[in-house]
């Protein structure tokens, strides 16, 4: 029987055997340096795996931060959306022209990183595999109008 051992760094985490049913061969140099090649590869294997799962793991952490800070950022945007829309309607008394600018400008910065929030959480969802994808038809004439018009 052949013994080899699997290592991650500097320590064991596991043993490769090798040997022969009949007994009646003795293991030579070439065999042992054979299992000793097949346990350094068995021993990267390992390491890859780990170091991919380590990596799958971070990956969930990081999508599941993105979506959470996403989410938290979104419900006081909303709120200021909310009221710099009810200000410029003029819900709490009149508004001048100047703070019309200004909440104007207020209301298109909130809008933009709004946007900018959304666009954050749908890539979250991609990344992760939830998005629910809608399939139905399409003129493509009028999309690549619109497209146009927009570009």
């Amino acid at each position: 029987v052949l013994l080899a051992a699997l290592r991650e760094g500097g320590r064991v985490v596991g043993f490769q055997v090798a040997g022969y049913r009949t007994g009646a061969e003795e293991i030579g140099a070439r065999q042992r340096r054979l299992a000793g090649g097949l346990a350094q590869i068995g021993s990267l294997c390992l390491q890859n795996a780990l170091l991919v799962s380590r990596l799958e793991q971070a990956n969930r952490v990081k999508s599941d931060f993105i979506s959470m800070m996403s989410h938290e950022l979104r419900t006081p945007l909303n709120i200021v959306l909310g009221y710099t829309g009810l200000l410029r309607e003029g819900a709490f008394g009149p508004v001048g022209e100047e703070q019309g600018r200004v909440l104007e400008r207020i209301d298109h910065g909130a809008a933009g990183l709004l946007d900018l929030i959304n666009t954050t959480l749908d890539l979250s969802q991609l990344e992760r595999g939830t998005v629910a994808f809608q399939v139905s038809n399409v003129d493509l004439r009028a999309l690549l109008a619109e497209i146009e018009i927009q570009c």
